[in-house]
């Protein structure tokens, strides 16, 4: 019973402290609840976001946005049981997902 309940209390221990890192340039992706933030934006889509008060829901929820190609999430729901939901936007008019190009050196 001790070993269970060892094993339980180590668990729990382990995933609540679980970080999530932040993909290149997701670092950029700005949450608002001002519409007057996103005039002028392209819309990407809808989402939810978990918590964007903790650091592991920020940055799940900025990666999500990022990979999806936007900038900037507006809040426009309530707390559910699932989250908030809002709507993704690319404000700055560059999709940042697109690699670099690089110059190619043609070998004779």
């Amino acid at each position: 019973m001790k070993t269970t309940l060892l094993l339980t209390t180590l668990l729990f221990t382990l995933t609540g402290c679980a970080t999530i890192d932040l993909l290149p340039g997701a670092e950029n992706v700005v949450f608002t609840q001002n519409p007057k933030d996103i005039m002028g934006c392209k819309v990407i889509g809808q989402d939810i976001i978990i918590n964007f008060k903790s650091s592991a829901g920020a940055h799940d929820g900025r990666n999500r946005f990022f990979i999806k190609g936007g900038d900037t999430f507006l809040v426009t729901g309530k707390w559910g049981l699932k989250g908030r939901a809002g709507v993704i936007y690319n404000c700055s008019g560059i999709d940042a997902r697109q690699p670099v190009p690089v110059q190619v050196k043609e070998v004779k």
